[in-house]
């Protein structure tokens, strides 16, 4: 997809909150548009992140992310982001049970010491 088919997308959001669950971020980049260059999105996705965007849009974004190592979570709750999600993931494929229980373990430490993943 290149930014002119971007541009003309109905569902702009849609495809935005596979990328990031904060609904802040998906309405203002979704609604800056038509934008002139992929530099210009890329620039209003990276503004929009750091300069509107606080607290309480990062942990929503985190609550749409799945945790790394968590296959499950992966195949229930982020279905429809599955096939980015995944490539992110890929990384565990191949890891051992072992390795696989001390991530889900690192997940639960830090969820509880921090109340978010």
């Amino acid at each position: 997809m290149n930014i002119e088919d971007f541009n003309q997308l109905s569902k702009k959001a849609e495809l935005l909150e596979k990328c990031c669950g904060a609904s802040r971020w998906i309405q203002e980049v979704s609604s800056s548009t038509p934008f002139e260059s992929e530099a210009a999105f890329f620039k209003t996705v990276y503004d929009t992140w750091f300069e509107k965007c606080g607290p309480t849009d990062y942990l929503e974004a985190f609550q749409h992310h799945p945790k790394i190592g968590d296959i499950d979570s992966l195949r229930e709750k982020f279905a429809a982001s599955k096939d980015w999600a995944g490539k992110e993931q890929s990384g565990v494929e191949a890891a051992s049970e072992e390795c696989l229980n001390a991530l889900t373990k690192a997940n639960e430490d830090y969820e509880e010491k921090f109340g978010f993943i």
